[in-house]
């Protein structure tokens, strides 16, 4: 996931794929707000295949080519990146966290 975009030339070796915010999966995933994703990036809560993506690389790092098919993980789940759905959905919610909330008796 670290391979250099650049070609000796300077050009991209990946053609014309478009480049990933990953706040933005963030927030159209669980809505998760920008100062909300910056904590998460800080504190490495989000990966991707296993690996925490560091705060410098959330934002325009990576192209779609380059992360389809792999699995974002962060604490409200997990996100199918980029696959085989329509054009107009980047991500597909694979995972999620569930909230239980007690009623009125105690445990």
């Amino acid at each position: 996931m670290t391979g250099s975009l650049r070609g000796s030339a300077g050009r991209s070796t990946l053609g014309n794929s478009r480049r990933v915010d990953l706040y933005r999966v963030l927030r159209d995933a669980w809505g998760i707000e920008s100062f909300a994703a910056e904590n998460l990036f800080a504190h490495g809560n989000v990966k991707i295949d296993g690996y925490v993506v560091p705060a410098p690389w959330a934002r325009y790092h990576w192209t779609e080519k380059q992360l389809q098919g792999r699995m974002l993980t962060c604490v409200r789940g997990q996100v199918r990146l980029f696959g085989s759905m329509p054009a107009s959905r980047a991500h597909v919610v694979v995972n999620e966290q569930l909230e239980f909330r007690h009623g009125s008796r105690p445990l």
